[in-house]
């Protein structure tokens, strides 16, 4: 299982959010690192084996500076969403991430936008629709 850490951009409440879907999910201020510098922040999840969550652009070009190949960094450039939101676009991406190529691409970047906007839902399996 993919192990995320949002990091402070992010709502603190989205970790727990994961968390109860299933996720193993941590936010840098469960784990002390909320006041950390990015590349601190980037340490602490490569050694800890979790994929970076963040609103920050400069983490890519850190991890590039870096030479690491790890961790995984995923941008979100959706802002201004609250934790449930957060949460869901996240899960979302790592659902969808998850699954083999699919001919109906397209499709999950509409669930994807959907889930920004808060019109995607889970059925109990676990599997994200879009509503519209």
């Amino acid at each position: 299982m993919t192990r995320i850490l949002p990091d402070q951009g992010l709502a603190p409440h989205t970790a727990a959010i994961l968390r109860r879907n299933g996720f193993n999910a941590a936010h840098v201020s469960e784990i002390g690192v909320e006041q950390a510098e990015d590349i601190q922040i980037m340490e602490k999840a490569r050694i800890d084996e979790r994929v970076c969550v963040t609103l920050d652009h400069d983490f890519h070009a850190h991890l590039a500076m870096t030479g690491h190949g790890r961790p995984s960094v995923v941008l979100l450039r959706v802002q201004g969403l609250d934790a449930q939101g957060q949460a869901d676009l996240i899960r979302a991406w790592f659902t969808l991430s998850a699954r083999p190529p699919s001919p109906k691409a397209p499709q999950s970047q509409r669930i994807a936008k959907a889930s920004a906007s808060g019109d995607c839902r889970f059925d109990s399996n676990g599997t994200a629709f879009a509503l519209s």
